[in-house]
């Protein structure tokens, strides 16, 4: 009879942490938008339509964007170009080599 009296306070308590949990949830959470409160203005009717303004708008737009840093190419990647180069310079001293790690392999 106690163990039923346990059991049903466990079920109890677990439905009401999930009540709870539920009850939590529900409440609509505030949302702060950073930013700006407006759009930028747009171009102008006249100015959207002729090419000058389209060239002007595309200047702006370029100035805008930041300049990236150029991309610098792996170690790994660098040692593959020389070792081609390499091997197209000198296919059998590249290809005698090559037989030399093979054969050491094999011993």
């Amino acid at each position: 009879m106690l163990v039923w009296a346990g059991a049903g306070a466990a079920a109890l308590l677990l439905l009401l942490m999930v009540a709870a949990f539920w009850l939590a949830g529900c409440r609509r959470r505030q949302v702060v938008v950073s930013g700006p409160a407006e759009l930028p203005p747009g171009p102008e009717a006249g100015e959207a339509l002729t090419p000058g303004g389209r060239e002007a708008r595309r200047v702006e737009q370029e100035k805008a964007v930041p300049e990236l840093p150029p991309v610098q190419p792996k170690k790994s990647d660098i040692v593959a170009t020389r070792l081609r180069d390499a091997i197209k310079k000198e296919p059998e001293a590249s290809a005698q080599i090559l037989r030399g790690w093979l054969a050491e392999e094999e011993e």
